[in-house]
């Protein structure tokens, strides 16, 4: 995806609980934390259940916590809504 730039692209995705002796939600935040900028895709598929909702709001969250804040830059499918979304651009306002 970014392969002719400097910017290294970290692709989350429904994984075993953990990455070693880590747990997920550790490494996730970790690499956010270190990130200039987090893409989110959102799909039917993605906002189907309340465990993927859980995470999607999770990284919203570490992203909008650290200062300075970590933009986020949402791609949606068309009719995909989750209860929170129209909350993040007052994150970062």
């Amino acid at each position: 995806m970014f392969n002719d730039t400097d910017t290294k692209a970290v692709r989350m995705e429904y994984e075993s609980l953990s990455r070693g002796d880590r747990p997920n939600w550790t490494w996730i935040r970790d690499e956010i934390l270190k990130s200039k900028a987090l893409f989110l895709i959102l799909t039917n598929n993605i906002v189907a259940t309340a465990h993927t909702q859980n995470w999607v709001s999770f990284e919203i969250g570490v992203a909008s916590t650290r200062t300075p804040v970590i933009p986020v830059f949402l791609f949606k499918e068309q009719n995909v809504n989750l209860a929170f979304l129209h909350m993040v651009s007052l994150l970062f306002l």
